[in-house]
């Protein structure tokens, strides 16, 4: 579950993969491609595929539409860009979110929060009952500069330490996880 913000000066995402029995916390979902940030959220495969033929547009677009989910925004040029699962660019206006928590972080855009605030606003709004839901880091990129991305924890990293060790052994000790 992927929220994904922008306002006009930074471009944020929570750092959550979730699958069927996966949840990794430090996958940034922001990538620089030329002079352009891209966003993606959706299924990890449709990112990659869409992110190889942006570097390369000469070849034809993926066929993004089998996968499950995709969306994407692109930062270039002071412009703002939604890309669909047909890689159709349809150019928007900040304040956008896109993803599972596109409502909640457009609402606290609107109220006057920044990106980053926004994604940890819609962190919170999560449903599911256990920890391992939350989205723990915000990666945030000011878009106006070539800067590394600010990482911005929520939860202490004490915490966060502790429970990413107590998840590798769980999963790591468990009989019935087979990994390669």
């Amino acid at each position: 579950m992927t929220t994904i913000a922008y306002d006009g000066k930074y471009l944020a995402t929570d750092s959550r993969i979730s699958g069927d029995y996966i949840e990794q916390y430090s996958y940034n979902k922001i990538s620089k491609v030329g002079a352009a940030y891209i966003a993606c959220c959706g299924d990890v495969p449709a990112n990659i595929a869409f992110k190889k033929w942006y570097k390369d547009q000469t070849k034809p677009k993926p066929d993004l539409v089998v996968l499950k989910d995709f969306e994407a925004l692109i930062i270039r040029d002071k412009k703002v860009f939604f890309v669909d699962k047909v890689c159709e660019f349809v150019e928007l206006v900040p304040p956008i979110a896109i993803g599972s928590g596109c409502k909640f972080a457009m609402g606290a855009m609107l109220a006057g929060a920044s990106a980053t605030e926004a994604i940890q606003i819609a962190n919170k709004s999560r449903s599911e009952p256990c920890i391992m839901s939350l989205n723990v880091m915000t990666m945030c990129y000011d878009v106006r500069f070539d800067a590394e991305p600010e990482t911005i924890y929520s939860l202490p990293q004490y915490l966060l330490d502790g429970y990413l060790k107590y998840w590798d052994k769980v999963w790591n000790d468990n009989p019935f996880i087979k990994t390669k």
